[in-house]
Order: structure tokens, then C-alpha cells, then sequence
């Protein structure tokens, strides 16, 4: 019932690849000439700071639902991403919704109560697409790596930084101290 994004690549023929959906991004390394590094986006986020994606979606509903089917930058006032796999409160009839939750007990145990029952102003599904962006790229000389990450790591850096990081590590510029494991080790304490 819940949903996530996804961001793929893959390389064919000299030709990169990417498939995205939502808000997960591949950002491409470049090394310029003069040794400095350049960040590429390859994808586009899916949401309502994307105009052409917000008109993508307002396009798919009537007129009457324009102020509802986005409001506060969110589908419904909910989601942030307009583009997502499962999330299926976002994308089946109230019917099908409605025959999930009344299913029996093991659904709705899974599912939280502040996701039981329809989204509000829930008129024309879908709302939410898992139709992915795919973009192609022609590989250089000066590509040398590609990040794909999660709004988890966009939020907290920009892609150039990301990139700058990276390629520091890769020429040998940044060391990182070896990692020495311990019980109580989590990701947040390796940054």
C-alpha cells in the first residue's frame, strides 16, 4: 500500500539510459579540461515544482478538480512525488479501494489509520502515475561516474557538492578515515 520512487540506468552501446519516477535523481560526473568537476542532471524531479509535470497532471482532470488534485504543492494535499510505483490509494477506483480495506483483518492491521479510507476531493483516479521519465545520454571522454540517490540526499546537498565529493574521492584529493565497525553503528555516524 505504501509507495516508492525509483531512479534506474543502465549503459548500451555507448548510450546511457535512465529511468526515473518521482523525486530520486542520476546526476552525472564530468571532469572538465582544466581538472574541475561539473554536475549533469540527467532526470527531472516529478513533482509541483516541475511545471510541465504539473501540468501533466492537472491535464488529466477536469477543470472543476485544478484546485484540488494539487493543493499545497501536494496530489490531493498528501504526496509529494506525482509520480511513484504502489501508493495505490492514489490510483484505483474508490471501489477497488474500498473492497482492499474491507478485506478482512491482515489489511487493515498494515495499514495506518491515516492512510484508511479515500484521499479527500477523490473524484477522477488516478492521481499518481508510475509511468517513468526515460532519457537517454551519448557517453564521453569526460563522463565519469553517475550518482543516483534519493530525495534523501538531494534534500541535504546540492549536486554539485555531491559531485565535487565524489570526484575528489575517485583522484585521490579526499580520504575518507577507514571505517571500523561497531555495535552501535549507524549510517548517520558514518557522516
Amino acid at each position: 500500500l505504501s509507495g516508492s520512487t525509483t531512479c534506474v540506468a543502465y549503459v548500451s552501446s555507448g548510450v546511457l539510459h535512465v529511468a526515473n519516477l518521482g523525486d530520486s535523481r542520476a546526476v552525472l560526473g564530468v571532469q572538465e579540461q582544466d581538472g574541475h568537476w561539473s554536475a549533469i542532471s540527467l532526470t527531472n524531479d516529478h513533482n509541483a515544482q516541475n511545471p510541465d509535470e504539473l501540468q501533466r497532471v492537472l491535464g488529466e482532470h477536469p477543470p472543476s478538480e485544478h484546485r484540488t488534485a494539487v493543493r499545497h504543492d501536494r496530489l490531493l494535499g498528501l504526496l509529494l512525488p506525482f509520480r511513484a510505483f504502489g501508493d495505490v490509494r492514489f490510483k484505483w477506483s474508490p471501489e477497488m479501494l474500498n473492497q482492499l480495506y474491507e478485506s478482512g483483518p491482515n489489511v487493515r492491521s498494515a495499514v495506518s489509520g491515516s492512510v484508511w479510507g479515500l484521499p479527500p476531493h477523490y473524484l477522477t483516479p488516478p492521481y499518481l502515475s508510475a509511468q517513468p521519465e526515460i532519457t537517454r545520454h551519448l557517453i564521453r571522454p569526460a563522463d565519469k561516474f553517475l550518482v543516483l540517490a534519493t530525495d534523501g540526499l538531494w534534500e541535504l546537498m546540492h549536486r554539485q557538492t555531491v559531485i565535487q565529493l565524489v570526484g575528489d574521492h575517485l583522484t585521490g584529493l579526499q580520504h575518507q578515515r577507514p571505517i571500523i565497525p561497531r555495535v552501535d553503528m549507524t549510517l548517520g555516524s558514518l557522516l
